[in-house]
């Protein structure tokens, strides 16, 4: 089964333009390989701003430098060249996770009604219709769309990038699945498609689920080589 890694702490501190700590200095390269943005859509609800803020948390724990950006932020265009992604929420609320949807496992079943309009923004553009989302994919295979559905997905994507750098995603079918596939990535959860358990919606996104967890429904399962 393909699990979340595990990554080893490093002991360091980034400073800005170089890692301190007690491996000392190393060059930019290998510093950008310890680096994850973890990117939010900037139309996010607070709670959901927070999961992200406690998953950078939590990377931190294992690596030296991660942090939180909006999708829309002007400088993610270059630093995902460099810099492995952790992609919070599904593709309706959060434009990076439709454009590294193919790189990912599981990953959306996706398709493009309408082409985006210069100055158009990810928002009008769902809100627009642009994309309908069918369901999800694990191993080539279709699943259903189904409330009460979360993912966490895997997987590199080569290029334009500089090298191979890894990419997750965190999310759901809705603010509350997103809620409790944050909970399964901070127990470090092996990729897949989860059951998630909650009772109640909250139709103003203050807060997640009370009661929310998650049950593995189907795991990544890497061929035999």
């Amino acid at each position: 089964m393909a699990q979340l890694p595990q990554f080893p702490n490093l002991g360091g501190k980034f400073t800005g333009g170089q890692f301190s700590g007690s491996l000392g200095s190393f060059n930019l390269l290998s510093k950008l390989r310890r680096t994850y943005m973890v990117i939010v859509g900037p139309g996010a609800p607070q709670p959901e701003l927070d999961n992200a803020d406690a998953i950078s948390s939590h990377m931190m724990q294992k690596l030296n430098f991660s942090k939180v950006l909006l999708s829309d932020d002007a400088k993610l265009e270059q630093l995902s060249k460099f810099a492995n992604l952790i992609l919070v929420g599904g593709p309706g609320a959060n434009e990076w996770t439709f454009i590294l949807n193919e790189f990912i496992n599981p990953r959306y079943d996706i398709k493009v009604l309408k082409e985006r309009t210069e100055g158009q923004t990810w928002a009008e553009y769902i809100l627009g219709g642009g994309l309908q989302i069918n369901g999800l994919i694990i191993n080539d295979t279709k699943v259903a769309s189904l409330n009460h559905t979360g993912i966490l997905s895997t997987g590199k994507q080569t290029l334009p990038r500089i090298r191979p750098l890894q990419i997750m995603h965190v999310g759901g079918w809705t603010f509350e699945d997103t809620c409790c596939m944050t909970k399964a990535f901070l127990e470090d959860q092996e990729a897949g498609i989860y059951d998630t358990i909650w009772a109640t919606a909250d139709p103003t996104y203050t807060k997640c689920p009370v009661d929310g967890n998650y049950k593995i429904k189907t795991p990544v399962v890497t061929p035999s080589a």
